[in-house]
């Protein structure tokens, strides 16, 4: 199942549950949406049903995410690794236009 959509989802962390809107506009980039501000997904890489990317989030402090997620349908269930900090489980529902 492609990536290619909008992605509500949320990302369990150690400071709570982090809503996260990731847009893909095709198989090889995108962009998350946070609280804190918007951020471009870089090295996308999509295989079948299981896509790659990585974040730099520079606010409220900087913090490196390499993200590892499989579509289902209109779900999305995976994990962003975070170093130091551990791996945060993320969940998403992709919305429907």
């Amino acid at each position: 199942m492609s990536i290619i959509g909008t992605w509500d989802t949320t990302v369990k962390s150690p400071v709570g549950d982090q809503a996260i809107v990731f847009e893909f506009s095709d198989q090889q980039t995108g962009v998350a949406q946070h609280a804190m501000g918007s951020f471009p997904l870089e090295n996308v890489q999509t295989s079948g049903d299981t896509s790659t990317f990585e974040a730099a989030i520079t606010s409220p402090m900087k913090l490196s995410l390499s993200c590892s997620v499989t579509v289902d349908g209109d779900d999305l269930t995976g994990s962003a690794s975070a170093g130091a900090f551990g791996t945060f489980a993320i969940t998403g529902h992709r919305r429907v236009v």
